[in-house]
């Protein structure tokens, strides 16, 4: 029955989105698994999926986990049934019992936005696009070197791990995902990059080549002055005068919306936020429509967060569940990258 579910899953992917035979046959073999996907069957045939792919998160201080909504589809013949809207409240139930504390998603075309607003999240992932000139006539230091691969190094992983974990609220990528962006790369001619001095990693980019440009899509390093000479080094090697860095929000470059958050399991979430305000007090009263197990009072006072399904005295602020997301993370400017989306 497995293999027979994943080919249905796989076919009716291919029906409702465009990407390529060597994408899906990547997806299907490295990132697909029975236990993360839900599926509404018709007629003994898949005609509703999703997958729901966990991530670490770096939020307040603390890893948590996440479920990313992946592969989000409906056959077209069978749309407007309410098969989606069942297939995402069932697994905001399965994520609450695994004690997931956000789902994430990135919407595929524009108008999603509204539609998942619905069901709850809030657009509170964005992200930069920076144009970056770069010197190619610039020589590298002789004591740097410039390395390249489009296969997983362990070392390289350690270093995008430590880096990655400096971001207070950004969803992670654990070893075996790191294996599937590298995968990913490759597909479309992409390279993985470092810098390194005395076998010290200084840097490291991820270029993909898109539309016939070379896109850096995600950048760490120790110094910009050492993420400059890596840029310089791949603008030289690929013969281009700039690279297109996609980063974190940064003043100067132009800023676009990516991907929606929802919370899940509101106690737990609430509970970590309030261990980093111990300062603040608040008092919300929660409705969520398709997890009425979150809807309740919550009081949040010395660093704690209690719940109550009963009315006090106490004067409360009203909020559904995209507005609380809303209010927790937003000024955390979350972050993720190398989603594949």
């Amino acid at each position: 029955m497995s293999d027979r579910m994943k080919e249905q899953v796989k076919n009716l992917w291919k029906v409702c989105f465009t990407d390529s035979d060597e994408f899906m046959d990547m997806y299907f073999s490295l990132r697909y698994r029975e236990e993360i996907n839900l599926a509404i069957r018709k007629n003994e045939q898949v005609v509703s999926a999703l997958q729901m792919i966990p991530y670490p998160m770096t939020f307040c201080g603390q890893i948590v986990n996440t479920s990313y909504i992946s592969g989000a589809c409906t056959h077209p013949e069978e749309r407007n049934h309410g098969f989606m809207k069942k297939l995402l409240i069932e697994s905001f139930r399965r994520m609450h019992r695994q004690k997931v504390a956000f789902s994430t998603l990135i919407p595929a075309e524009p108008w999603l936005f509204d539609y998942y607003n619905r069901f709850g999240y809030a657009t509170v992932f964005y992200y930069s696009v920076c144009a970056v000139p770069v010197k190619k006539s610039t020589p590298l230091p002789t004591t740097y070197q410039i390395h390249s691969t489009t296969g997983s190094v362990e070392e390289v992983y350690d270093y995008f791990q430590a880096k990655m974990q400096e971001r207070p609220c950004c969803v992670q990528h654990t070893e075996a995902d790191f294996a599937v962006v590298l995968a990913d790369m490759s597909l479309t001619g992409g390279r993985l990059y470092w810098l390194s001095e005395k076998h010290q990693i200084k840097a490291l980019a991820f270029t993909y080549q898109e539309k016939g440009l070379l896109q850096v899509k995600e950048l760490l390093g120790n110094s910009q002055e050492e993420k400059d000479l890596l840029l310089s080094a791949i603008a030289q090697e690929n013969e281009c005068g700039s690279l297109t860095v996609t980063q974190p929000v940064s003043e100067g470059c132009s800023t676009l919306k990516l991907g929606m958050a929802r919370i899940i399991h509101t106690q737990q979430v609430l509970s970590t936020w309030a261990s980093c305000h111990f300062h603040t007090e608040l008092y919300i009263h929660l409705e969520d429509a398709q997890l009425p197990s979150n809807s309740g009072y919550y009081q949040i006072r010395k660093g704690k967060c209690t719940y109550s399904d009963v009315k006090d005295n106490a004067t409360y602020i009203e909020m559904d569940i995209a507005a609380l997301t809303e209010y927790i993370l937003s000024p955390l400017s979350p972050y993720m990258s190398l989603m594949l989306n």
